[in-house]
């Protein structure tokens, strides 16, 4: 919702963002919207300009040169839709893009570290007193988790964030490939905004957008499916054989809405005890492990609920 309302009005106001936002709206009963859903509503619609403009489906085809009018008889023509949606391709493309930019806008702001200290500060601390192995998976972009490792794991930062290098760090994607069995990793499986790709490294630093969506190794809001690129692949894989292997799982905000980290869940060991806070039940909920909601905030008193269940 913040990233929703931080929009300009630029993006907001256009006809096609509007009817976007209608379309979602008269879907449900609630009439709040969020950026992912304008962004995977966006996408589907930018799929089907795409696989009509390649001719890729029989939908497509017939579609095209007025096939689809032929069997209605005369005074059926469709043959605005052609120049109608190869327009659209463009129209859509660059909406998308223009949201995705301001991806940086809101997320490039770094934490002060009394903002955490109530909440993953807090969580981390206790985690590290019992000795457990800690793995953190995360969808979000900014470096709030960082921030709060950086404090608890100061001299161990490098290694659980998985970097290499001294003055230019970058991705040390060994640390995924060749897991360390005592240790765990920050795993940011849709990407972050300061990692900016340079040939086959990822720099890490800088959170500026450089204007290129190629150069920068991030997944978008909205995207739903199966990442292909290498490093994700890896991270995706090594999500998935953390989740066959924890004893205990916490849920921090998340809403279970993306298929494919739900199907990379449906591993969860039986036995695993799993925690889902949130102050509002997700509509989909983990459908393995002892699954216990937790409907707070993230602050002390989940924290506490949480480590007094386990």
């Amino acid at each position: 919702m913040e990233f929703f309302e931080k929009l300009p009005s630029e993006i907001t106001e256009t006809q096609l963002f509007r009817q976007v936002v209608g379309f979602i709206q008269a879907q449900k009963d609630d009439e709040t919207v969020d950026i992912e859903e304008v962004l995977w509503t966006l996408q589907n619609l930018l799929s089907f300009c795409r696989d009509y403009s390649r001719n890729s489906t029989f939908t497509a085809y017939m579609l095209q040169g007025n096939r689809l009018a032929q069997p209605l008889g005369a005074g059926h023509n469709l043959g605005h839709l052609d120049a109608a949606i190869r327009r659209a391709l463009t129209d859509v493309d660059r909406l998308i893009s223009q949201i995705n930019a301001r991806v940086y806008e809101l997320y490039a702001h770094e934490p002060d570290e009394s903002a955490l200290r109530s909440n993953w500060i807090l969580l981390l601390k206790e985690l590290k007193a019992r000795q457990w192995r800690t793995d953190i998976v995360t969808t979000n972009y900014d470096t709030v988790i960082e921030t709060a490792i950086s404090s608890v794991y100061p001299t161990d930062y490098d290694r659980f964030v998985g970097l290499r290098g001294r003055t230019r760090k970058q991705l040390d994607l060994d640390a995924w490939q060749e897991a360390d069995p005592e240790k765990g990793l920050l795993t940011k499986i849709h990407g972050s905004l300061d990692w900016q790709i340079s040939g086959k490294s990822i720099f890490v630093g800088s959170p500026v957008y450089t204007g290129d969506h190629a150069k920068h190794a991030i997944i978008y809001p909205g995207f739903k499916g199966t990442e292909t690129v290498s490093y994700f692949s890896l991270m995706h894989r090594y999500f998935g054989d953390r989740v066959e292997e924890a004893d205990v799982m916490m849920f921090i905000g998340f809403a279970f809405r993306d298929d494919y980290v739900n199907r990379i869940l449906e591993r969860t060991r039986p036995s695993a005890l799993v925690f889902v806070l949130n102050p509002v039940e997700p509509e989909t909920m983990p459908s393995r492990g002892k699954v216990q909601h937790i409907a707070d905030g993230f602050g002390k008193s989940s924290v506490a609920k949480l480590l007094a269940n386990l």
